[in-house]
């Protein structure tokens, strides 16, 4: 064919159509030329024919049942055999139609020898191979316990956020290894079997249980290795300061430090024999002051009003000063039980008692009892 008349017919079927105008033009140049019409027709027509051809799409069929396996899935839905193409490469491309027939022949999906079953049975046992791992020492959970005290806590950064990996792990070479090769097994099984619902979600299935075994492992791991860090710092920042106050010698008690220590845990009676132990004679007294104060205001608080009048009537009254206080603690005490006796309505009693306060509050007194009288009709 002209190389003019063959370039056209070119141009004319890239789109893989010829229109009747595009017909007609390749007509009148094939008769300018002197080329046959009707040579010319059948050469369009097995043009258009292979090219049609060439874009069918390809159909695997299974070889074993003749089952037709749609899509990318690789593995066929009844027998479960395993199909693959054989790739033609640049080097074997053929020469002849010859050739190219027995590719074809050879680029049929054909038969290895593994099935489903023992693709999932690789992924499987090497699981299972994970589970049986022997029990590994502890050393390396305690050998980070140990870093950790030592450096003070840094050792964690530097596990964490620069190593990427988890401070109590005794089995990371372990898990790294079989996630490795599991990980590796289930792309391959994806790659083989395409994208089969059944077959990602026994696989999901799998992983789920490689995962379990692997996260029990590290919570085990943590657990030891935070209890053991927690029982090593007691030891070494608790037991030492206990030793060393339990071993320290306690200093005698003297008779002030006592006496205020009792006074303090409002020990009456122990706190006044202490203090009658006192050499300073000032210091006793004002001990001796407190702790009767103290008396009084339980006796109070207790109702015991005679008993408390008593106490306060005891007092030494040396100085003008002591004679006030003592008068003033007499008219506050009479002035509560005064009171109290008004609200039981016990007048009489209340007049009794309103006569031993001092002139001013007894008259306050009085006047009390009068009124709350006579409300009281």
């Amino acid at each position: 064919m002209n190389p003019e008349l063959e370039n056209l017919v070119d141009i004319a079927l890239i789109d893989g159509y010829i229109s009747d105008k595009e017909k007609e033009v390749l007509r009148r140049k094939a008769a300018n030329l002197g080329f046959d019409l009707d040579e010319l027709e059948m050469i369009l027509e097995g043009k258009l024919y292979k090219q049609n051809q060439s874009r069918r799409p390809k159909v695997n069929k299974c070889p074993s049942c003749g089952e037709i396996v749609n899509g990318f899935s690789k593995v066929c839905p009844s027998c479960k055999y395993i199909l693959t193409t054989k790739i033609v490469g640049r080097d074997d491309e053929p020469d002849n139609e010859d050739e190219e027939d027995q590719d074809e022949e050879d680029s049929v999906p054909e038969r290895k020898n593994e099935t489903l079953e023992d693709s999932f049975y690789e992924l499987e046992l090497s699981v299972h191979e994970l589970k049986q791992t022997p029990k590994l020492p502890s050393t390396k959970v305690t050998n980070a316990v140990f870093k950790i005290v030592l450096t003070a806590g840094l050792y964690i950064i530097y596990k964490k956020l620069f190593k990427k990996e988890n401070v109590f792990d005794r089995y990371q070479d372990v898990n790294a290894r079989y996630l490795s090769l599991t990980e590796m097994q289930s792309q391959s099984l994806l790659r083989k079997y395409g994208e089969d619902e059944r077959i990602k979600s026994g696989i999901n299935r799998i992983l789920a249980d490689r995962d379990a075994v692997m996260n029990k492992r590290r919570s085990l791991d943590r657990v030891f290795g935070i209890t053991l860090l927690a029982v090593l710092l007691i030891i070494i920042y608790i037991f030492p300061k206990n030793y060393t106050r339990a071993e320290r010698p306690t200093k005698p008690e003297t008779a002030l430090e006592k006496t205020e220590r009792l006074i303090g845990e409002k020990k009456i009676s122990e706190a006044r024999g202490a203090a009658v132990t006192i050499d300073d004679i000032a210091t006793k007294d004002a001990l001796l002051l407190t702790i009767s104060d103290m008396a009084v205001d339980s006796l109070v608080s207790a109702g015991n009003y005679d008993e408390a009048l008593r106490i306060v009537n005891l007092r030494s009254t040396d100085g003008t000063t002591l004679e006030e206080e003592r008068r003033s603690k007499l008219d506050k005490i009479i002035t509560l039980q005064v009171t109290e006796l008004i609200e039981k309505k016990e007048y009489k009693a209340a007049r009794e008692k309103a006569e031993y306060a001092s002139t001013l509050v007894s008259y306050n007194l009085m006047d009390k009892i009068k009124l709350a009288q006579k409300l009281n009709k």
